[in-house]
């Protein structure tokens, strides 16, 4: 970097390519058959909750200025049965996809095997805890404390402070060697203002020198 920080290219190893692939599929089945059997105990629980906030508004519209809306609401019923399927298909079509966070966590988490097992058994607890908030149904998980938080090492701030301090000094000197090889007539203030090639080869090296 341009304060003298080095950013190295992670390793990617055989060991390392085969727990991403792993965790790949871990997570993908997973996922999908937790998020399947999830959905298919509390589904029954889950329409049928819809179903009765529907016909709740239902004696709302039997009266002389609500009338009128009585088609749009069958209209409406129609959808709201034939809903539930299409939502449950679409939360299975899209568990695989959900999984693929497995493999994500545990790279980001400086290729954590562990929290990449984890994050399967968390995605499924929140589906959980999703389906119970909308009620008239149960918690088959339990909250549990998975320890997935992870901190990413920084550099401390004495390096910072170095690399700043060198970069500095660097800047300070090359400013020095300009003055002194244009004193010298080595080269011109238009070869400085023009940014030739001869000053930005020559100066740096000068500077590294002196």
């Amino acid at each position: 970097n341009w304060n003298g920080v080095r950013y190295d290219i992670p390793e990617c190893g055989v060991v390392k390519t085969l727990m991403g692939v792993l965790l790949t599929i871990y997570g993908v089945v997973t996922v999908s058959v937790g998020t399947i059997i999830i959905l298919l105990i509390k589904y029954i629980f889950l329409h049928t909750r819809m179903l009765y906030l529907y016909l709740k508004i239902f004696p709302e519209i039997l009266n002389c200025k609500r009338l009128s809306f009585l088609p749009f609401w069958f209209c409406g019923l129609a959808i709201a049965i034939a809903i539930g399927p299409i939502l449950f298909v679409l939360a299975v079509m899209i568990s695989p996809l959900a999984g693929l966070h497995c493999p994500y966590v545990a790279i980001t988490h400086n290729l954590n095997m562990n929290h990449g097992l984890k994050e399967a058994f968390n995605l499924l607890i929140k589906l959980d805890k999703i389906t119970y908030e909308c009620q008239w149904n149960f918690r088959l998980l339990k909250d549990i404390d998975l320890d997935l938080v992870y901190e990413p090492p920084t550099s401390s701030a004495e390096t910072r402070g170095h690399a700043n301090q060198y970069w500095d000094l660097f800047i300070k000197n090359c400013k020095e060697v300009c003055d002194d090889t244009k004193e010298n007539g080595w080269i011109t203030e238009e070869d400085i203002e023009g940014a030739m090639p001869n000053v930005l080869t020559a100066v740096p090296a000068m500077t590294v020198l002196k």
